[in-house]
């Protein structure tokens, strides 16, 4: 009687995990779906401009959060740089690209340009993960290019 208990209990357990997956699953569409929000770190190559020191490269943090209607808002720990705000669309299968301007600021705080960048990523089946690349455009209040970096980023969805 006990194995049979012990049998049941390991079964329905196996079923609970399998349920939750495939309704995790179902809950972003096959990652078809970016509405939500997620935590994201950025790889910034050395010599750039938020990333000055060394040879190292110098990984940032972000919070972004995707609507459905295809406005995203990202919070960037980036000292002199504001909230980033944008769009997004689907691209292709689990495929998707994310623009998004952000205000720099001096260390007083006035305004001296913004910070326009171009997310490419692909997520993985369930949704939950997703990596991609980035290109990043540093432009003056006179509409100047003042230099350009690129990188890796990957997104983790939060969840209950």
């Amino acid at each position: 009687m006990l194995k049979n208990a012990k049998q049941f209990v390991g079964v329905l357990v196996m079923a609970t995990l399998l349920s939750s997956a495939a309704l995790a699953a179902d809950n972003f569409k096959n990652g078809q779906e970016i509405t939500g929000s997620w935590k994201i770190s950025v790889t910034i190559p050395p010599g750039s401009s938020v990333c000055p020191t060394g040879g190292q490269p110098c990984v940032i943090f972000a919070m972004a959060t995707a609507t459905s209607d295809r406005t995203v808002i990202q919070t960037a720990a980036i000292p002199g740089t504001s909230n980033g705000h944008g769009v997004w669309v689907r691209t292709g299968l689990r495929q998707f690209v994310v623009r998004s301007t952000y205000f720099r600021l001096s260390p007083t705080g006035e305004l001296i340009g913004t910070s326009e960048t171009v997310t490419t990523f692909e997520l993985e089946k369930t949704g939950l993960q997703g990596t991609g690349t980035y290109d990043n455009t540093l432009i003056d209040l006179q509409g100047n290019i003042l230099g350009t970096f690129s990188g890796d980023a990957s997104a983790t969805r939060i969840v209950q």
